[in-house]
């Protein structure tokens, strides 16, 4: 925490947005969690697993920080609102929160500083615009998820597409040859290929046991289900046939199945 010498008033938009700048650096520096960090005004959600200390002095000046901003100014100039173009038919009920999430994505790529809180600004003035507008807590959860794409550098809207690169590339580490002979480099060609392929093999192995492991898994979820649908079914012909009430307690006792198990197939 630290504490400034001097007030910093909402209306002083340069200083506003400089400790926002440095919240964004100290939230990063300490590991601290970006979302509820940047949600809250002077308040850092902090897991304690770090070993900084800051304590120079009592009062401080915004100058003070300067070292932990970057050196180039214009990362952390006042962000500004981009021009996304909104088609206002595409904001109806039912495709609302697929669109505002797309807009949002639009809205923060290429910022190289960006706050949660300033998403949701964007968002809920897009949101007016909306002949039935989403809750507040709907918009809150479209920027939360858009900025951790943003943090993580995951946003492509707008990105031309490149050659696909070929993911198993290189994942066997051989190094480069040099210096062999024709016979040499032949043979050392067939050693990787036959490595390679024995990766290949053993990865499909793994891919083939998975698939079984879970076809075996739903099989045996759906024999469960059949046997608890049966013994619920025996359970309330008997509780009817013996004039006694059936409730979802009476049929748990009967069938010897926990409640919830009851609620979900009766």
């Amino acid at each position: 925490a630290y504490h400034l010498k001097n007030h910093v008033y909402m209306h002083q938009a340069k200083a506003v947005e400089y400790l926002r700048n440095i919240k964004i650096a100290i939230t990063k520096l300490l590991g601290c969690d970006i979302n509820g960090s940047h949600r809250l005004r002077g308040v850092w959600r902090n897991p304690l697993l770090h070993e900084h200390t800051y304590s120079e002095q009592i009062n401080y000046e915004l100058s003070d920080f300067k070292s932990l901003l970057p050196e180039k100014r214009e990362s952390f100039k006042k962000v500004r609102k981009t021009k996304v173009s909104i088609d206002d038919n595409q904001l109806v009920v039912g495709n609302r929160n697929n669109y505002l999430f797309a807009c949002a994505m639009r809205f923060a790529k290429g910022f190289s500083v960006l706050d949660a809180s300033e998403i949701l600004d964007y968002l809920i003035e897009t949101n007016t615009r909306c002949e039935t507008p989403l809750e507040r807590d709907e918009l809150q959860g479209i920027s939360a998820s858009v900025h951790i794409y943003w943090s993580n550098n995951l946003i492509r809207f707008g990105t031309l597409p490149t050659e696909q690169k070929i993911i198993n590339e290189g994942v066997m580490a051989f190094p480069t040859m040099s210096n062999l002979s024709f016979e040499e480099y032949e043979a050392e060609t067939k050693r990787r290929q036959r490595l390679s392929a024995q990766r290949t093999n053993e990865i499909r192995d793994q891919e083939k046991a998975r698939a079984q492991l879970i076809e075996a898994r739903r099989i045996s979820a759906l024999k469960r289900q059949i046997e608890n649908q049966k013994k619920i079914c025996e359970a309330v012909k008997f509780l009817e046939d013996n004039g006694i009430k059936v409730s979802v307690s009476s049929i748990s006792r009967k069938a010897k199945i926990n409640m919830r198990t009851v609620v979900k197939y009766y």
